[in-house]
């Protein structure tokens, strides 16, 4: 059976110790099960579940600024200016 772990729960020392083949897996949408994860993932001993991105849209709920989606992921200006 796999014992899932949240990530977002770890010391810097605790991640430090973790084997390097522990799957983490960061869950999207509302419909996530660990049970179907794990076994897609070969049922491993353990699984590490990271904390949710968060996302939105102002004057949403939830809501995050540019520079937050930005760090994700998201064209930036500059980038677009050197193309």
């Amino acid at each position: 059976m796999t014992e899932f772990f949240p990530y977002g729960n770890l010391t810097w020392s605790e991640v430090a110790d973790l084997p390097r083949d522990v799957p983490l897996v960061l869950p999207l949408g509302s419909s996530f099960d660990p049970e179907q994860v794990a076994a897609q993932l070969g049922n491993s001993q353990r699984l590490g579940i990271l904390p949710s991105i968060p996302f939105g849209w102002r004057g949403g709920k939830p809501s995050a600024n540019e520079k937050r989606i930005n760090e994700y992921g998201a064209p930036s200006r500059r980038r677009r200016s050197l193309e």
